[in-house]
Parts: C-alpha cells; structure tokens; sequence
C-alpha cells in the first residue's frame, strides 16, 4: 500500500491571491482566529452548538493510493476508485461500533472474514466510531485489518477534533482509511456514494459543541452532489423520517425519530438508495424510498433505505421483536437495482 499526496496544480487569478494573502495577514496581525479552509463552522439549533461538518471546504490537494488491484484517486472531496473487474459492486456496512471491547473485536473480526469471503470493495460505517480520539483509533485500526478502502462518516457521537486527530495518526500506516467529512463523493464504477456526517439534533451529540451535525443548507447540498448517470446511495448516520414499523428509523416506542427534512430533501431528488445509521433497535429495516412495505434480503430492489444495525457487541433488542449482539450487511449494486444480506455476530 502506498500514499502520494501532490499539490493541485490550480492557477488562482492575480487579484484571488492577494486577497488571500490579504486575509492571511490580517489575521495574523489582529489575530482574529481565521479558521482553516478545512475546519468546519460552528452554528447552533434549539440552543444547543455545533459544528457543520457537512460544509467542511477542501484541501484542494491531489493525492493517489495504492491498494492492489485497487487505485484511490482523491482530487479534493472526490474520490474515484478504480481497478474493479467486478460488474457487481459490493460493499460491507456497518455502523454502531462505539468501544474496542474482547468481544466487539470478535464480532469485527468475524465481519471481516465474510466481508472478505463476499469479496467486497470496499467497507462503510455510518457512525458509531468512538467519541475519544483513543477509541475512534482502535476502533479504526481494528478495522483497518482489511486491505480496502474503509468510508467513514461520523455520526451523533464523536467529535471532529477526535475523528481528524485519529486520522491523522494513522493515515500513513492505513491510506485505506477514508475520511468522509473530508471526502464528499466516491466513485466506484457506476455507482456514486455521497455522505452526509453528522446527525441532525444537535441535542443528541455527545461531543457536544464539538459535534457533527447540519443545516438546511448542508442538506441540500447531497442533491447537488448526486448525477443522473451514476447509481447515488447516501450514506448518513441519520436516518430520513419514516413511517411505520418497517421503516429504518422506528425506535423504542415504537416512534419514527428520523429527520424529516432529510426525508423532504430525498423525496426529489436522484438518490434512490441510503445507508443509514443510529436507530440500532431498527437494525436491518429497509423500505423503498417513499414506501413503508418492508423489503426482503437478497432480492434486487430499484431503491432501498437500509438500517445498518449495531455492529459492537452489546445486546439489543429490534423493534420486530428479535434480539441481537452484532450485526452488518453486504450491499451489492448493479446498474440501477442493489440487494443486501444481512450478517449475524456469532
């Protein structure tokens, strides 16, 4: 595995780089706390701060990854993997992984092994990773005994600070490991994956201000981000608002408690397909976009939004009635049309 990072070769106009010089040295002079280009603003909702990692600006760089019989590609927030003989794209979900306990390592293990044996391309969390920088790194380190790109998307638990700082530190160990507040859209053939970090009440964030949530405009931005050619598949810790008992969101109460505008964004736009996190106890729930029928495993479906579940070990009881102490899925996508099959911790 190898990492390369160029600077993009980008001219900016004359009168662009004085300004910026200009901004630079003003806030160096009055010391003004500029923010980095790759820092994401603060905002708040309902009283309560936080930071809009959905609007995080690029780092403009160009930088190529070497995972035999894989090449990652970033330029800025895309990144296009290539070397996929596949016509099938076949991805490994998870989410909820929290803390590195004997027995959470198990289950990742055990998932790695099928994951492997399915011959996925790539790996997905969508939230769930820790909130210290300590347990985001074990917990990525863990998975990062799989040698293919691992698309991470934070969801109402860690802190941006954490989740960059473990990163970080292992970027040049692990190149495989993919920062989705970083990068925006992967490409894998026909298919374009789109993230959306952080969940939608900031209420719920455990970082507090230093959590990951989003505004309307950072929503509306996954429209923009899709493309008519391509498969689109959202990846978000949070679930869009549902209805009913099938649907990915339904919690304890039997409640829907997903985000209603994420639901009124999807319902107009290309994205047919989301992989969604946080409502554990609605773990492999998958319904159509705009349906509440219940969609069965291993069967091709023209649009599916699907609860990854709780990978890490600790019990939980689903909302049909079952119980579980781990759970993952393989995606597969085929030309406009996906099916999954769902992974039982043993």
């Amino acid at each position: 595995m190898g990492l390369t990072i160029y600077p993009a070769d980008r001219t900016l106009p004359r009168m662009n780089t004085l300004r910026i010089s200009t901004i630079i040295a003003l806030c160096v002079f009055f010391n003004l706390g500029c923010k980095s280009a790759t820092e994401p603003s603060s905002s708040q909702k309902n009283g309560n701060d936080f930071l809009k990692c959905a609007d995080v600006a690029g780092d403009d760089n160009l930088e190529k990854i070497s995972l035999p019989p894989l090449t990652l590609v970033r330029d800025d927030q895309d990144l296009k993997i290539s070397g996929i003989s596949s016509s099938i794209i076949a991805v490994g979900l998870l989410a909820g992984i929290h803390e590195m306990t004997p027995e959470t390592e198990k289950n990742l293990n055990y998932y790695l092994d099928q994951f492997k044996a399915a011959k996925v391309q790539a790996i997905i969390v969508v939230g769930g990773v820790g909130k210290t920088q300590e347990q985001i790194t074990n917990v990525l380190t863990a998975l990062a005994k799989a040698p293919i790109p691992i698309l991470v998307t934070p969801g109402s638990q860690a802190s941006f600070g954490a989740l960059r700082g473990a990163f970080k530190k292992l970027k040049q160990k692990y190149p495989q490991l993919v920062d989705l507040t970083q990068v925006r859209r992967v490409f894998m053939k026909h298919v374009n994956f789109i993230s959306l970090p952080g969940y939608f009440n900031p209420f719920y964030l455990e970082a507090r201000s230093q959590g990951c949530s989003y505004e309307l405009k950072e929503l509306q931005q996954i429209t923009d981000l899709a493309m008519d050619d391509k498969t689109n598949v959202l990846l978000s810790a949070t679930p869009p608002l549902g209805t009913g008992p099938n649907a990915p969101d339904m919690g304890r109460g039997n409640v829907n408690i997903g985000d209603p505008a994420l639901r009124d964004e999807l319902s107009d736009s290309p994205i047919k397909f989301a992989l969604v996190g946080h409502v554990y106890e609605s773990g492999g729930n998958a319904v159509a976009k705009g349906s509440t029928q219940s969609l069965p495993p291993g069967i091709w479906h023209p649009s599916i939004i699907l609860q990854a579940g709780s990978a890490d070990a600790i019990p939980v009881r689903l909302t049909n009635g079952g119980r579980t102490a781990g759970m993952a899925h393989i995606v597969d996508f085929s030309g406009h049309r996906a099916r999954f099959k769902q992974i039982l911790a043993k």
